[in-house]
């Protein structure tokens, strides 16, 4: 475990503490200082962090921040961001499984006061997570005027650091001029804050689950959800979701502004029916039309792909995947998402691609269709429908994966060996 100590009072009681009880609890630490090059003070700080690692035979490493990351008049962000990525690539260099941070109830109350001074919902109510990552926060129910006594008795000498103090930072003002302000309403006003932190993260883990278990698609460059589930959704819920599905076309990191959502509650009551888009920063576009509620790149056109299949066994594909196999043929079991072919007629390679301009598939009883003209009988959107997955031998398309198979190949007779495709979205 890898333990981020700054020097200050929380986070040398965390080293300390993680230090006395890694043998009992037969944990390997290891202590860390974060020199962000910002105080002069820094270079004294991270010896005497050392020190102690020293008396609690304990590994001590000093990660230096990169300049041009971490430049002088950095803001609380971007210093916060710098620190963790430095605290990842250090934890990964030593193959550290955690990152304990000495986060207490104060530092809780705070970032919570702060989002709602900023404007948040009930996601930023729950504040510093105990657990995220590799990230682990031990102390965040403990106090700092407790951590500071247990300092005392433990004779640990502590820093203030300087910058907490600094009055450029908001965090420092809502530390030192609003807090004391409002504990002249409510003494215990740290304490509330920090029970809406735990009301909001209860909250918040049930409506996640809700909108996770929200039935979408997927492909690049965009995501969507059927607009006749979406519109009976209620609003927690689908806002989540909508951010679930903006994860699936910008990354794991991207966030739906508060004010856009409301935005998009609000033209879903006033337009009904009616179709109609609206632009997200960084460039996602959400899309209303007759059958879907997307969010889309404008730029997210699905690549043509080609994977030819030698064997039995199951290929991925840009869209869900799919499984090839010897079984006995059951005509019940045959529909739109599986098929079965005469292994004899049919034998491999076999090839499963995307649409290209003139496919045809050959019907039974005869003549032929343009793939593009069945794909739009079934409401495919045009942007869709290169990633219909196509299942051919040489020239000849045996079946449109999950709309309808070819003439060709077919098998009569019960419970003769058969070559089943299915394809899994």
């Amino acid at each position: 475990m890898l333990v981020a100590c700054s020097g200050g009072a929380d986070s040398l009681a965390l080293l300390d503490i993680l230090g006395r009880l890694s043998q009992p609890l037969g944990i390997a630490i290891v202590g860390c200082y974060v020199d962000h090059g910002q105080h002069p003070r820094a270079a004294s700080a991270a010896r005497r962090v050392e020190r102690h690692c020293r008396r609690l035979l304990v590994p001590f490493v000093l990660c230096r921040a990169d300049a041009a990351r971490a430049a002088p008049g950095s803001n609380e962000d971007e210093l916060r961001r710098e620190r963790a990525r430095l605290l990842e690539e250090t934890a990964e260099d030593l193959g550290c499984r955690r990152i304990a941070t000495g986060h207490t109830r104060d530092d809780q109350a705070e970032t919570v006061l702060l989002r709602i001074v900023r404007g948040t919902g009930v996601a930023g109510l729950r504040g510093i997570p105990v657990r995220r990552g590799r990230f682990i926060r031990p102390l965040l129910w403990s106090s700092k005027e407790t951590l500071e006594r247990y300092c005392r008795s433990r004779r640990l000498a502590f820093d203030r650091d300087p910058a907490n103090r600094d009055m450029r930072f908001v965090r420092n003002r809502i530390r030192h001029h609003v807090l004391p302000r409002l504990k002249t309403l409510n003494p215990a006003v740290a304490e509330a804050l920090l029970r809406l932190s735990r009301a909001a993260a209860r909250d918040q883990r049930v409506l996640a689950a809700l909108a996770r278990s929200v039935p979408m698609e997927e492909g690049r460059g965009f995501a969507r959800i059927p607009w006749n589930q979406a519109s009976q959704l209620p609003a927690a819920v689908l806002t989540r979701a909508w951010v679930l599905m903006l994860r699936k076309v910008k990354g794991p990191g991207a966030s739906l502004p508060l004010g856009h959502g409301e935005v998009m509650l609000r033209r879903m009551r006033r337009e009904g029916p009616g179709c109609w888009s609206h632009s997200l920063p960084g460039g996602v576009v959400v899309r209303r039309d007759k059958r879907w509620l997307s969010f889309e790149l404008p730029d997210g056109k699905a690549k043509a792909f080609c994977i030819r299949v030698k064997k039995t066994g199951e290929v991925r594909l840009p869209q869900g995947r799919m499984r090839f196999s010897l079984q006995r043929f059951r005509p019940e079991r045959a529909g739109p998402c599986r098929v079965f072919f005469d292994p004899e007629l049919a034998p491999f390679p076999l090839t499963v691609r995307s649409l290209r301009p003139g496919d045809r598939l050959e019907k039974w009883g005869g003549g032929s269709r343009e793939v593009c003209r069945i794909l739009m009988d079934e409401k495919i959107p045009r942007r869709d429908r290169t990633l219909v997955p196509l299942l051919c031998r040489g020239r000849r398309i045996l079946w449109i994966a999950g709309v309808r198979r070819s003439r060709h190949y077919p098998l009569s007779t019960c419970g003769k060996m058969a070559l089943c495709v299915e394809y899994i979205r």
